[in-house]
């Protein structure tokens, strides 16, 4: 108790600042939380809806930053597997990456989903066996996001989809580069939600 009493006193701006933004986004009834990276309902059930096509998948989110889409995959998937790839690296509230890391590990415990603490970079160089469904959601820019699609047509990734597909910001490349890689007349798009047609 003592422990949690220090840790919070140590973070207190950062808790601070992390709770006054939550409690504007939610009092705004705006699209600002959107705009942050969190998926929408309908989006959410997309996405749950292509991991649970065939049971036991093994799913992958790449960018998962709190680990909300990952739960309720986990909730939905029967017999899977869901695995967690993040670096901690941004938040919208500017947590430190091992604060950001213990408020997710927080929200997914109680779950089967495992978390890996790695850049999407780092983690498509050393990972190894079966991947049924990747959806990719980390880094928005052109080039890293081209380079995670090409890696996973190259490793024959049946089930390829993401984030943020016709987002207006300026500084994502998304769009461009999922239509330059799997072209864009083989793209689905529910949301922002993304998936490369079966």
């Amino acid at each position: 108790m003592i422990r949690r009493v220090w840790s919070l006193l140590c973070h207190w701006r950062d808790v601070k600042t992390a709770c006054s933004t939550l409690g504007y986004l939610y009092d705004a009834k705006s699209e600002a939380l959107d705009a942050l990276g969190g998926l929408t309902d309908e989006e959410i059930e997309a996405v749950c809806d292509w991991a649970t096509e065939n049971a036991g998948m093994t799913v992958v989110e790449v960018g998962t930053l709190f680990g909300l889409t990952a739960r309720e995959l986990d909730r939905k998937i029967v017999g899977g597997r869901v695995l967690a790839v993040d670096n901690f690296s941004w938040n919208p509230f500017g947590l430190p990456p091992n604060v950001h890391e213990a408020f997710t590990r927080r929200i997914l415990s109680g779950t089967k989903v495992e978390i890996v603490n790695c850049s999407s970079e780092d983690w498509r160089t050393r990972v190894t066996g079966r991947i049924d469904m990747i959806f990719f959601d980390a880094s928005h820019r052109y080039e890293d996001v081209k380079a995670e699609c090409e890696w996973a047509k190259e490793r024959g990734i049946a089930n390829v989809c993401g984030h943020d597909y016709g987002n207006p910001n300026p500084r994502f490349g998304v769009t461009r580069a999922v239509d330059e890689v799997f072209g864009k007349e083989n793209v689905e798009v529910v949301g922002m939600c993304w998936r490369v047609k079966p």
